[in-house]
């Protein structure tokens, strides 16, 4: 059924009977799939943790060179699934979208992520309701955002980081990349904990010199401190 050349999208809800290991395989034989959404996906194979079914699929879909979206939902993406999604952004220049909400695991994994993302070609990066995330974390998330920004091939327009107790930390290392950026349109930055004054005058600067258009803040926690 994936192999026969003519499956472009592939919803995974709640899937239950597959073996995510017969998905992976299926999925190697079909470079006509653009997008891929796996949501509210707790995997119940026993002998397959969520994280690892991930990993398999993510995998899977890392050798169609077509691939231009992946979206991760109420699932678990942790140290093996972020590598695969590393060798995804960096093998494919056809990616434009990711979305991983409410999915997101802390740990070693949020590095390969990160180096991922700087390489990547994307035009909408969602990366939100990481509630799990250290501050540490945070941090090296937003240096691969940040890089990602920097750099001269950058193709970002969308991007959203809402929900997620990110910090002052974080904010002032993603103000670094969004200084003299000129691709990005709409940032989303809603629920995200930054507070003093200092946080908010870097991140006023650095959008001064942006082509941000659509700003998004909610609930920022802001002091006068």
């Amino acid at each position: 059924l994936f192999a026969d050349g003519h499956l472009t999208e592939l919803d995974l809800e709640e899937c239950l009977v597959i073996h995510p290991s017969c998905i992976a395989s299926m999925l190697l034989g079909n470079a006509s799939l653009k997008r891929v959404n796996i949501h509210q996906h707790q995997w119940e194979v026993r002998i397959v943790r969520t994280n690892e079914a991930n990993r398999l699929i993510i995998e899977a879909l890392a050798a169609n060179p077509n691939l231009a979206s992946l979206s991760v939902m109420g699932s678990y993406v942790g140290k093996k699934s972020c590598e695969a999604i590393e060798t995804l952004l960096s093998s494919n220049n056809n990616m434009r979208t990711l979305t991983i909400k409410d999915s997101l695991s802390d740990g070693r994994g949020i590095g390969a992520l990160s180096n991922g993302l700087t390489a990547s070609a994307l035009e909408t990066l969602v990366l939100s309701d990481a509630s799990s995330l250290t501050n540490r974390s945070y941090c090296v998330l937003m240096t691969g955002v940040s890089n990602m920004l920097k750099s001269s091939n950058s193709q970002l327009k969308r991007l959203d980081l809402s929900n997620n107790e990110m910090n002052d930390d974080g904010i002032s290392m993603l103000s670094g990349g969004l200084s003299g950026n000129s691709t990005l349109q709409t940032l989303n930055l809603a629920n995200c904990l930054f507070s003093t004054v200092r946080t908010w005058q870097s991140l006023a600067s650095a959008l001064s010199t942006s082509t941000v258009e659509h700003l998004i803040i909610i609930s920022s926690g802001l002091t006068d401190e």
